[in-house]
């Protein structure tokens, strides 16, 4: 038990870190749009991900028996099928 404890800081931190390799895709053309310096979108991306670090690592810790709960009767499919739900009906009406 205590071994998986104490993995589970440094995995929530490396998750989030390449969660936020997928948002270099839009660096370029942001940069080649000259929308943001390179500078600009360099520090945004650190800010960014200090403060997703700190909310799951402080806020969803305060809420444990909420995350518990979610993960013992909240399956992955479910989240997917209504994210694509919603993507879908945004893309058809346009919004």
């Amino acid at each position: 038990r205590s071994e998986m404890t104490s993995a589970k800081p440094r995995m929530v931190m490396s998750l989030t870190f390449l969660g936020f390799l997928d948002e270099m895709a839009y660096f370029p053309s942001l940069i080649l749009g000259r929308i943001f310096s390179a500078t600009e979108l360099c520090l945004g991306t650190l800010l960014a991900g200090i403060i997703m670090i700190l909310i799951v690592t402080v806020g969803f810790a305060s809420c444990e028996p909420l995350i518990e709960w979610l993960d013992r009767n909240v399956k992955l499919y479910m989240v997917v099928t209504l994210f694509a739900i919603i993507l879908t009906i945004q893309l058809i009406l346009g919004d």
